[in-house]
């Protein structure tokens, strides 16, 4: 049974906007303009529209830090896993990181069709720092070829988790 560390807003229902500390999620990088919209969505009523700024091969979110106060578990692997809406059919890899760059993990590069919700994944992601209310966890989407100029896309169901009863004795728990 997977076991959630991602609650605050996962699903942008909130009706703060994307930016605001209120909201949960701001823009990874500058790699986006982000909006919560209530015209594309996955589940719910809401999600993420990115619009990509200047010409990078990745385009992404963050949770603030200072709102979800995630509390990981260092060597104990998670999955990442959320949807995404392109504009564009081509090879597209995600990848989960935490923000200052200590880690990051690649998913499979995946096949996405334009215009249809795919479910992107980032499994045995396996944190080897983290201080909690000082990182924040990225939700990134790459490109295998070329850039993201200008393009939309719609983020929605952020995820992740632990299986459980995967904790072991070995395992340590960052503090508070």
């Amino acid at each position: 049974m997977p076991v959630e560390i991602l609650t605050y807003n996962p699903g942008f229902e909130l009706t703060d906007a994307i930016g605001t500390p209120s909201s949960g999620w701001q823009a990874f990088f500058s790699s986006c303009t982000p909006t919560r919209v209530t015209t594309q969505f996955r589940s719910g009523v809401a999600s993420a529209q990115l619009v990509a700024v200047g010409a990078n091969s990745y385009i992404g979110l963050q949770e603030f830090w200072d709102v979800d106060d995630i509390d990981m578990i260092i060597r104990l692997p998670y999955t990442a896993s959320w949807y995404v809406r392109v504009p564009t059919a081509t090879d597209y890899i995600p990848k989960c990181a935490n923000a200052n760059g200590d880690w990051e993990y690649a998913g499979s590069t995946t096949a996405i069709s334009a215009n249809t919700w795919t479910q992107v994944t980032v499994p045995n992601v396996i944190p080897t720092t983290w201080v909690t209310n000082a990182h924040e966890l990225v939700f990134r989407l790459d490109k295998s070829a070329g850039t993201f100029s200008g393009e939309t896309i719609f983020y929605d169901d952020m995820s992740f988790a632990y299986e459980s009863p995967a904790i072991r004795a070995d395992y340590s728990a960052f503090p508070k």
